[in-house]
């Protein structure tokens, strides 16, 4: 599957969840995003963590 696809179909999912009509949503370029220093450090070392969050 082509990446801008991807990129697009969890835009699409994302602003449905927050109740925007997809319609009126358009993805005109994307980039990848760097990683930090911390995401850099975990990925060279190859260090396995789980992500928590708080409930609301």
């Amino acid at each position: 599957m082509d990446e801008s696809l991807i990129v697009a179909m969890a835009v699409a999912c994302i602003a449905e969840e927050n109740g925007v009509d997809t319609k009126n949503v358009v993805v005109r370029n994307f980039r990848e995003v760097q990683k930090t220093s911390l995401e850099q450090f975990i990925a060279d070392n190859g260090i396995s963590y789980h992500k928590y969050q708080l409930g609301e």
